[in-house]
C-alpha cells in the first residue's frame, strides 16, 4: 500500500495489514506479514520499520515461518535521502545511504508523487458507515484489471474518510485527501467473484515522541549531516 503524506506533526503510527477470515468472519493479518511502525518529526524526517520473514521447510513439506524487523529507514523528506540502520537507538551503526527520486527500495511506500493506481475521477460517494466509534464518508470505485494474469478481474475499493483526524501525517489516498480536506486510514479492497477482501489502516498510536525516541531522530538527523549522499 502506498502512503502518501497528509500534513505535519510528530507522532508514532501502527500499519496493518488485514484480509477477511470468512470462516471466522474477522479481519486478520496476513500470511507472512506483520503490523509495523512508522515515526514521524515535524514535516521533514521519518523513521520507518522495513519487515522480513523467515521461511522454513522441513523433510515432510511443512512449513513454518516468522517475522520480525529486518530493518530500520531514516527518511529526509525535503531532501530524497535515505539512511538505513539494523536497530531503532541512538547508538546504532550507519549501513547504508542512498537518494531516490521517488520511492523506498524494494518497497510500495510513496511520499511525493500521486498513486496512479487509485483514479479520483472515478470514485463515487457511498453510505456513511461507523468505524471505531467514528463515523466515516465513504468512496468506492469500481476496477477491471484486465491482461494475461488477471483476466477481467473485478473488484471494488472503498476509501473510508475520516474527518475526525484532519492533522495527520499520512493518508492512503493523497488526492481524495486533497479534495475532502479528510485523510482515509482506512480502505478496503473486495473482489465479489471470490469472495475476497483485504483491508489497510493507518493506526495512529501516539501524537507525540518520547524522550527515547527523539534521542534517535536527533542522532540520525546528526548522522545524516556527518554523512553527505552524493546524487
Amino acid at each position: 500500500m502506498i502512503f502518501n503524506i497528509a500534513s505535519s506533526q510528530n507522532g508514532c503510527v501502527i500499519f496493518k495489514p488485514r484480509f477477511y477470515d470468512t470462516v471466522n468472519s474477522r479481519f486478520v493479518l496476513s500470511r507472512y506479514q506483520r503490523d509495523t511502525k512508522k515515526w514521524f518529526k515535524d514535516d521533514s524526517t521519518l523513521i520507518v520499520e522495513v519487515p522480513g520473514v523467515n521461511m522454513l521447510t522441513d523433510e515432510y513439506g511443512k512449513e513454518t515461518f516468522n517475522t520480525f524487523i529486518h530493518k530500520y529507514i531514516f527518511i529526509d523528506l525535503r531532501n530524497r535521502l535515505f539512511y538505513e540502520y539494523k536497530s531503532f537507538s541512538d547508538t546504532a551503526t550507519l549501513i547504508a545511504k542512498y537518494f531516490q527520486p521517488d520511492s523506498i527500495k524494494g518497497s510500495t511506500f510513496n511520499f511525493w508523487a500521486y498513486n496512479s493506481f487509485l483514479k479520483l475521477e472515478n470514485t463515487y460517494p457511498i453510505t456513511d458507515t461507523v468505524v471505531n466509534g467514528v463515523l466515516c464518508k465513504r468512496f468506492a470505485e469500481n476496477k477491471l484489471l484486465s491482461d494475461s494474469v488477471t483476466k477481467n478481474d473485478k473488484s471494488i475499493y472503498t476509501y473510508y474518510v475520516n474527518c475526525s483526524e484532519k492533522n495527520t501525517f499520512f493518508t492512503l489516498f493523497k488526492k481524495l485527501t486533497e479534495v475532502t480536506g479528510c485523510p482515509i486510514l482506512y480502505t478496503t479492497w473486495y473482489w465479489p467473484d471470490k469472495n475476497l477482501t483485504i483491508a489497510n489502516e493507518i493506526e495512529y498510536v501516539s501524537k507525540c515522541l518520547t524522550k527515547e525516541e527523539l534521542k534517535v531522530f536527533t542522532a540520525w538527523e546528526r548522522n545524516a549531516k556527518e554523512h553527505p549522499i552524493k546524487e
